[in-house]
């Protein structure tokens, strides 16, 4: 499980969208071993996320409201898939990932969540 901020700046209403979700992958993962100490970790799956807060902020007014009001907002729920490659050192891992939401945001537009993340970690 983890928290994932999603968002954009989008000029054709001069200002931005910020989502904050509750995201849990279900990936599965294969590591390389490259060798002794270093190891490629590739993985792939499905996510499921629901979204806890967010906010539309109009930069000309300043004006703030919340993009998963009921009537005119966004689906709080969101599905699709995810992509990841990983090197693990010794006790040191670091990667890139990507997502890509598979239902529309709005169902009048086009729009779909889409991340590119980068991982840095320790294992205890």
């Amino acid at each position: 499980m983890e928290i994932a901020n999603k968002g954009a700046n989008v000029d054709e209403i001069e200002g931005s969208i910020d989502m904050l979700y509750i995201q849990v992958p279900i990936h599965v993962a294969y590591r390389f071993n490259l060798s002794n100490n270093l190891k490629l970790g590739i993985n792939v799956g499905p996510y499921v996320a629901y979204g806890i807060a967010g906010s539309d902020l109009l930069w000309d007014d300043g004006s703030v409201t919340n993009v998963f009001d009921g009537d005119n907002g966004y689906d709080r729920f969101d599905i699709g898939v995810g992509l990841g490659v990983n090197l693990d050192f010794n006790k040191f891992v670091v990667g890139v990932d990507y997502t890509r939401g598979l239902k529309k945001l709005d169902p009048n537009f086009k729009q779909f969540n889409q991340t590119i993340g980068v991982v840095f970690g320790y294992k205890f």
